[in-house]
């Protein structure tokens, strides 16, 4: 465990070193309220909703504003709970294939508590790639709360063989975040068929920037 502490320390240090040769400009849809991110948390918290590989920059980019990030109960999730801990984060720790049921009954409990926005990969831990589960839809019928979807778009990277794709933007790349609420959580709109609405938006998201 201390070893993590110490890599934990090593990675925020380093992400907070990269991350600032980064050059981030955010879009906001029409729908979100305003053009700057704290306008999109100025009237109730929301469920960001992202795809797994793509959360470095937005980790970075929403670093210091007490989110509520969400790691597994892997020693990989240890290491992303401290890490990000580091960088402001509350954190539930779960995910669809280990304590998903708790976590999901954690989040909700925190957002009512604390009125904390939670930040969840859609399609983690395991994938398949940009084939989202229900937790974020879940999540956010449980705390009546609205989703705003978060696609990046980077000029340079390093992409790992993993999975996901895990994204890492090289050093002074230009990065665009794009936000865009999710507009069809209805009260007769099933989870399943919201969650599927949700992939298709954000694969549409991601197809425009491509």
């Amino acid at each position: 465990m201390r070893l993590h502490g110490i890599v934990s320390l090593l990675l925020a240090w380093g992400l907070r070193v990269l991350g600032s040769t980064w050059r981030i400009t955010s879009v906001f849809g029409k729908d979100c309220g305003g053009n700057d991110f704290s306008s999109l948390l100025t009237e109730q918290p929301v469920v960001f909703a992202f795809f797994h590989g793509q959360q470095l920059p937005m980790i970075f980019a929403h670093r210091d504003r007490q989110l509520l990030g969400m790691a597994s109960k892997s020693e990989d999730g240890e290491l992303l709970s401290r890490c990000i801990q580091r960088l402001g984060y509350r954190v539930v720790r779960g995910s669809s294939s280990r304590g998903g049921a708790q976590a999901l009954r954690q989040t909700v409990r925190l957002v009512r508590e604390s009125g904390l926005s939670p930040c969840i990969a859609v399609d983690g831990p395991r994938g398949p790639r940009h084939q989202p589960h229900p937790g974020a839809v879940g999540i956010a019928r449980l705390s009546k709360l609205p989703v705003v979807m978060v696609v990046a778009e980077v000029s340079r990277a390093w992409r790992l063989s993993s999975w996901d794709h895990f994204l890492i933007p090289k050093p002074f790349a230009r990065i665009e975040l794009r936000y865009e609420r999710f507009g069809a959580l209805t009260e007769d709109t099933t989870t399943q068929d919201a969650t599927e609405a949700l992939g298709v938006e954000m694969r549409r998201m991601l197809l425009l920037k491509a």
